[in-house]
């Protein structure tokens, strides 16, 4: 599976896997960069999927909390950030750590993966 992809409609989703690295995070954004720069459309979602996650240590949580505070300025606060799947401790650090850059707002927690579609899907056809 690719770890990043970006769809027509405005969705960038990224899949985190295994025991990160710090610099397969960087790599990551440095790939989303390049790609929101490219998008003919709009960002409005993005999706991290975090279901085969293992484990994040602490300079690789560092990194990945840039990646949230850039997601968090990008498009003027227009982007929804969507967290799938994962531990309960990770996806509260996460949650925790949104509240703390003022992203809490636009910031979803889910479960499940398929919870996660449904609901972009029924956002965008909300506002197309």
């Amino acid at each position: 599976m690719k770890n990043l992809s970006f769809s027509e409609d405005g969705v960038c989703t990224m899949h985190l896997e295994g025991v990160t690295q710090p610099r397969e995070i960087e790599n990551l954004i440095e790939e989303y960069v390049t790609g929101v720069e490219i998008l003919p459309h709009h960002l409005r979602v993005i999706l991290i999927d975090i279901s085969e996650l293992v484990h994040m240590g602490a300079r690789s949580r560092q990194v990945f909390s840039e990646l949230l505070m850039q997601a968090s300025k990008h498009y003027g606060g227009k982007v929804e950030l969507v967290i799938a799947c994962g531990s309960l401790n990770l996806r509260r650090f996460i949650q925790l750590f949104c509240k703390g850059i003022g992203f809490q707002e636009r910031s979803h927690f889910f479960e499940h993966l398929k919870e996660a579609q449904a609901w972009i899907s029924k956002r965008s056809a909300e506002d197309p």
